[in-house]
């Protein structure tokens, strides 16, 4: 069951970051993203397409060629923006431990 939920959150992130990629290709065509990046239009296509396994997202190698030609951070493309950044990594608050809390309180 966990390996499931690890799924669906790896599937869920590489769906955000494919509409990053998108977001941040803006009016450029697909083709001419492909040119300016050095690789096929139809491997460029794969990778914000998903190709037929969604399994596919941009490979580290082009990413940050890809944010200089966007004028997009590396952090944006990969974590997404900062207020969902913020929502969803927070730290815990952690409760103190039982052990703690009856020396806090002179028990």
């Amino acid at each position: 069951m966990a390996n499931d939920v690890e799924d669906i959150a790896e599937s869920q992130w590489r769906d955000a970051f494919r509409a990053r990629v998108r977001e941040a290709q803006g009016d450029r065509k697909d083709k001419d993203m492909a040119k300016l990046l050095g690789i096929t239009p139809e491997r460029y296509r794969k990778y914000v397409g998903g190709g037929a396994s969604r399994k596919t997202v941009m490979p580290v190698r082009l990413l940050t060629r890809f944010c200089l030609i966007t004028d997009r951070p590396l952090e944006w493309l990969i974590d997404g923006p900062e207020e969902q950044i913020n929502k969803h990594q927070r730290p815990r608050k952690t409760q103190p431990s039982m052990r703690k809390r009856a020396t806090a309180t002179g028990r």
